[in-house]
């Protein structure tokens, strides 16, 4: 395997669980794969281009729309301003490797008892919500925004949010912030941590813009931003 240094490419090896590329609209923005996904709306994954002389990288986030169709978004994971940018659009025969990073994942849990019960529901490397906490007091934000999380997961390498709700456990895909299973149970208490359970006890905000005010309602917020 050959690998190139570009920003915003990742260079990787193909692996056996991939889809191939059937055909791209004009704006390049969406397309098909040639077989049915069989995965829930809201499943991201990554677009690899193999390249001349046995190279090949990541160009592009291909998330699941329907059926066979797949949207196309700018890969920002190992952007670098220093580095040569690869100008390519998903095409055709471009493989889509789905579920990227879904071995880790962060709890966002209302206590310390229901992050432990989460914590126990499922196998995951777990990246503990301190770190999240941490990075949102260096942002500046009490309420994390969809950014946030899109950021901090890039970063980290996290593909699922598991979100304790009343009704059950969210499982949420990191990068498009959609609800793609739930697994039911009894998560309600009037014991809450905002924005979620942590052991950093106080998150640094900016003096205006958004995210700068603790979250109103736990429930609320949070179905709101995985609707």
């Amino acid at each position: 395997m050959r690998y190139i240094l570009l920003s915003t490419l990742f260079i990787t090896q193909l692996f056996s669980s991939h889809f191939t590329i059937s055909m791209v609209d004009e704006d390049s923005e969406s397309g098909e794969v040639e077989e049915s996904l069989e995965l829930p709306v809201g499943t991201t994954g990554i677009v690899i281009k193999t390249l001349p002389n046995n190279y090949q990288a990541v160009i592009s986030y291909g998330e699941v729309e329907k059926d066979k169709r797949v949207k196309f978004y700018e890969f920002e994971t190992l952007e670098q301003e220093n580095l040569p940018h690869g100008l390519w659009k998903p095409e055709k025969g471009d493989k889509i490797r789905f579920e990227e990073n879904y071995d880790r994942a962060l709890i966002v849990a209302k206590n310390l008892d229901h992050f432990l019960r989460i914590s126990k529901m499922f196998r995951k490397e777990w990246v503990h919500p301190d770190i999240f906490t941490a990075t949102l007091s260096t942002i500046g934000h009490k309420s994390p925004l969809k950014d946030d999380f899109h950021y901090f997961c890039r970063e980290h390498s996290v593909g699922l949010l598991y979100i304790g709700l009343d009704d059950g456990v969210y499982e949420v895909d990191c990068l498009s912030l959609k609800e793609i299973n739930l697994h039911s149970g009894d998560f309600k208490t009037d014991d809450i941590q905002k924005p979620m359970y942590s052991r950093v006890n106080e998150i640094d905000s900016n003096w205006f813009g958004e995210g700068i005010n603790d979250i109103p309602d736990f429930e609320e917020y949070y179905r709101k931003l995985i609707k």
